[in-house]
């Protein structure tokens, strides 16, 4: 079955195939989820099983041999249109939905799509980033979603409804897509060789929110070499280089930005890391596996296993530490004074743990 590698979104494909047998599928839908869970994918997954020759479309299946289906994976089916964003851009410019100004209203989206279909009997747009149409880009979409020509199917996507204009919404179906489980993460980034193995991909798929695209960000060289060093010296406990790391950190987070990660983005993924080595520490401690395995703080659990009550104490005023600096990145706080300020903080903290161990 077409779908089997598209993990997490049974209940979508169950509703387009009822969509499909009762006659009731609609002109045009908008996919919303957040970025990296499969959008893209299950559109063009939809496409292909609408636009394939040998198998009928209430079955909402495509054999992925025929022309159709060779003609979709290849980008070039004359019935399917994709409409993104230009590199370098960040908006849907009306040029792509009504042509540039010598061919205005004979060429763009909405030309393709009032013409007959070449091969079959629908025409197909997916477009990506919807949220990205400016005024000019929307009004021209509206005219086509007002009045949609037979045969005509719109698939919009978008990480976030609300920032669709209303009089687009309106005339869509929406669908939500839910942010991918833990495990359907660790196995599409081991599938498609975006980490070495299991063990790799677990250390982020508690991280990443369910998004594919915020996992492989969390696995890159430069925040990996990061969570290395800031669980290596965290494993330090009060003797932790507070001040060496704040330097390290936001040099780290600045050349995140050449990535395109944001320095705010960029440091609160530092603060999960933070909160993720406390939370497998206070787990350790309590006899409990983390979900994923932090060496470094298997080996903080066990220096402070001689004093067990003082130390589950301790580690959860560190977790709060971390939390309250999440919420400090959150508002307006210079990423560097938040560094240092939380790792300040976690060093006195720690040190408290000192003292509970030499009085045991």
């Amino acid at each position: 079955m077409i779908w089997n590698g598209l993990l997490g979104h049974d209940q979508q494909v169950v509703m387009f195939r009822r969509s499909l047998e009762r006659g009731r599928l609609s002109h045009a839908y908008l996919l919303a989820g957040i970025d990296g869970i499969g959008k893209k994918r299950f559109a063009l997954t939809l496409a292909q099983c609408l636009l394939c020759d040998q198998i009928d479309d209430q079955s909402l299946d495509a054999c992925g041999q025929c022309s159709g289906c060779r003609q979709v994976l290849a980008g070039s089916h004359p019935d399917l249109f994709l409409i993104t964003a230009p590199d370098g851009k960040r908006d849907l410019p009306i040029e792509a939905f009504v042509g540039p100004k010598p061919q205005r209203g004979k060429a763009g989206l909405c030309f393709e799509l009032s013409r007959k279909p070449m091969l079959g009997n629908r025409k197909i747009a997916v477009i990506d980033d919807a949220n990205l149409m400016n005024e000019a880009s929307g009004n021209a979409l509206l005219k086509t979603l007002e009045e949609p020509p037979n045969g005509s199917l719109l698939l919009l996507i978008c990480n976030n409804a609300d920032g669709i204009l209303p009089t687009i919404r309106s005339r869509c179906q929406q669908v939500h897509f839910r942010p991918l489980a833990a495990t359907d993460v660790v196995r599409l980034l081991v599938e498609q060789g975006l980490a070495e193995d299991d063990r790799s991909a677990e250390t982020v798929s508690g991280l990443c929110q369910g998004s594919l695209a915020t996992a492989s960000q969390l696995l890159g060289s430069e925040l990996h070499s990061l969570r290395e060093d800031l669980h290596g010296e965290l494993a330090q406990g009060a003797k932790m280089d507070s001040v060496g790391l704040a330097v390290r950190l936001v040099a780290g987070v600045e050349k995140l930005e050449s990535a395109g990660i944001d320095q705010r983005q960029g440091t609160a993924w530092l603060l999960d890391f933070v909160t993720e080595f406390y939370r497998a520490v206070l787990l350790q401690l309590l006899g409990a596996k983390p979900a994923a395995a932090i060496p470094q703080a298997e080996e903080l659990a066990q220096a402070l296993g001689e004093a067990v009550e003082p130390s589950v104490e301790i580690v959860a005023a560190l977790i709060e530490c971390s939390l309250d600096a999440q919420q400090q990145i959150a508002g307006a706080i210079p990423v560097g004074l938040c560094l240092e300020g939380l790792l300040d903080a976690l060093v006195r903290v720690a040190g408290r743990q000192q003292g509970h161990i030499r009085s045991a």
